[in-house]
């Protein structure tokens, strides 16, 4: 009787365990998790480009560019804000219309990307060892944006129609990133 009874149990107790609900092993994408601001140092290439920017996401709506090297575009800065893009080199500073800017622009497609990628919109995350790729469409350009998995830090943003290769050198995630601060 009490062999029967365990046997019983094992099976009542096995039977559970193959009802549970399926694990999800879908890889998630960890920037979309909560607004991300945060501040990065990086190089660009673009053809025969070469710069280095610090890149800005100061609020979900406000990604920033500032360009340290080459010294012709040192100091240039553009401020991507939902509608309109904000420009300023030395004392000269104006806004446009954001859709009012060329596709091809590098700055306008690095930024565009970083925040599609953020805002989660027809993402597909792609886990390979310790990274995720998160794969995308911006203004008819694919973009793939690789990440730390445990971390979320941006490693490396790739535009290939636009020619484009963004290596994210240094990377902080920020609470709030105070707008007059300078990495």
């Amino acid at each position: 009787m009490r062999f029967s009874c365990y046997i019983l149990c094992f099976i009542l107790i096995f039977s559970l365990t193959c009802c549970a609900p399926e694990q999800s092993t879908q890889p998630v994408n960890p920037l979309a998790a909560k607004p991300v601001t945060f501040i990065a140092e990086c190089t660009i290439v673009c053809d025969t480009l070469l710069a280095t920017a610090v890149i800005k996401r100061e609020t979900p709506q406000a990604c920033t560019v500032e360009f340290k090297t080459p010294t012709s575009l040192e100091g240039l800065t553009f401020t991507l804000q939902q509608d309109h893009i904000d420009l300023s080199y030395n004392s000269i500073m104006f806004s446009i219309k954001a859709n009012s800017v060329p596709s091809g622009m590098i700055v306008t497609a690095i930024m565009e990307s970083l925040n599609a990628a953020m805002l989660d919109k027809d993402i597909i995350v792609v886990k390979s060892g310790d990274t995720v790729t998160l794969n995308g469409v911006i203004r008819g350009a694919d973009f793939v944006l690789t990440i730390k998995e445990t971390s979320g830090e941006i490693l490396q943003l790739e535009i290939p129609e636009r020619n484009i290769t963004v290596d994210f050198i240094s990377f902080t995630f920020k609470e709030h990133v105070e707008s007059n601060e300078i990495y």
